[in-house]
């Protein structure tokens, strides 16, 4: 079958475009953070309560949304923890995890204790996250800086001078 397909020379575009189409589709769902409207997400804290994200504007910020299961995420939050106090003690990490309570509780309790970890009310999906940790960089106003898609080494000289570039 495949002989009789290649022996049909004027197939190979519509192949070609097909394979290039789906290239980009999984790029882009896969790697590509989506635009969110932080405003509208429905947050709670550990305990239940529901928080506002107009609460956190204000000071710049770096939110990620991870997992407790994920390693890159873990790896990733470690990193920020490292040079959380020295280098980003101006900037709020908000880590928000769409777990269940009793799962993103022990997950905080992992991490850096500046760190802010929310639950998240609907599976990250719904929002167009498909691939984590995603993080986005947010300025004093809340404005995205920069957005990425899988795990980053903040604390590379190179990265870190970059993001405190970005965030001031």
């Amino acid at each position: 079958l495949l002989i009789i397909y290649m022996n049909k020379k004027w197939l190979y575009a519509p192949l070609l475009i097909a394979l290039l189409l789906g290239g980009v589709y999984v790029y882009n769902k896969y790697r590509v953070a989506p635009k969110l409207n932080l405003y509208s997400l429905q947050l709670s804290t550990v305990e239940g309560k529901a928080v506002n994200m107009a609460n956190f504007k204000g000071r710049k910020t770096i939110l990620c949304f991870s997992a407790s299961w994920c390693g890159p995420c873990r790896h990733e939050l470690k990193t920020i923890g490292k040079i959380k106090s020295t280098e980003l003690a101006d900037v709020q990490v908000l880590v928000i995890s769409d777990e269940e309570p009793a799962q993103v509780d022990l997950f905080a309790q992992s991490l850096h204790p500046d760190f802010v970890v929310l639950k998240l009310a609907k599976p990250f999906a719904d929002l167009g996250i498909y691939s984590i940790p995603t993080t986005y960089l947010l300025d004093k106003n809340f404005d995205v800086k920069k957005e990425s898609v899988g795990y980053v080494d903040w604390s590379d000289p190179s990265t870190l001078a970059h993001l405190k570039a970005l965030l001031d």
